[in-house]
């Protein structure tokens, strides 16, 4: 993730970006998270200089990690949060920001914002001038007007939201709770577009959860004290 910030207001810092991490809550509020509380997760420090921050975090029984660095700015800690400030008196209005999360982030290569925000320019237009499509923008009925809505939309999600191999998650138009879960009937569905946008190469790495998910699932019914 990318920030490129620009504000008369850091020249004298009265203006700041403020890095706080919050309690997941297991709620179907529009936030879903809880900045108030304190247990339950943990961001410890591994390293820290004048323009980047290292950090491992911890929820539940998940550990990741979070990179952050750029340019125009002094990380300053500040409990629980962390401030990104441009220098006192710097005259500088501008602050570039990269963030990087995912098991390894603080030993993974960091691009630059700069670099971040011409990529996707270029991978955005590529992804929308490629695959194919359905439209149902003449049809008659609500349905048709929902599901070519539903296809617009998943195309944008899914590649935002299913970048692992983990299937999306039913909502994921919104901000995804702690407690937010995949379904497969789910997957099915994301596959049926997958074909009408004849992006192959995308259901091929949605199928991948059942490698993953099947020797785990196999010996769920032998335990299970249901007849289903």
């Amino acid at each position: 993730m990318a920030v490129h910030a620009v504000s008369n207001l850091f020249k004298d810092g009265r203006l700041q970006i403020m890095l706080d991490f919050p309690s997941p809550r297991k709620s179907s509020r529009p936030t879903w998270t809880d900045f108030s509380t304190v247990t339950g997760h943990q961001t410890d420090v591994i390293h820290r200089t004048g323009d980047r921050l290292e950090v491992n975090r911890t929820i539940d029984d998940a550990h990741y990690q979070v990179a952050l660095a750029g340019t125009g700015f002094t990380v300053t800690p500040a409990r629980p949060r962390i401030n990104f400030s441009s220098p006192p008196k710097s005259g500088n209005d501008t602050i570039d920001l990269t963030c990087r999360f995912g098991p390894t982030a603080a030993s993974d290569p960091m691009a630059s914002a700069h670099d971040i925000e011409t990529a996707c320019a270029d991978w955005w237009p590529a992804f929308w001038k490629s695959g194919g499509a359905i439209d149902l923008s003449a049809a008659r009925t609500r349905a048709g007007w929902n599901w070519n809505a539903a296809s617009s939309c998943r195309s944008t999600n899914s590649p935002c939201n299913q970048p692992g191999i983990i299937p999306r998650r039913s909502r994921p138009d919104r901000i995804d709770p702690w407690a937010s879960k995949w379904h497969f009937e789910m997957d099915l569905v994301a596959l049926a577009h997958y074909a009408l946008w004849d992006r192959w190469s995308m259901a091929d790495k949605a199928l991948m959860i059942y490698q993953h998910i099947t020797p785990v699932a196999r010996p769920s019914p032998r335990t299970s004290t249901t007849k289903a």
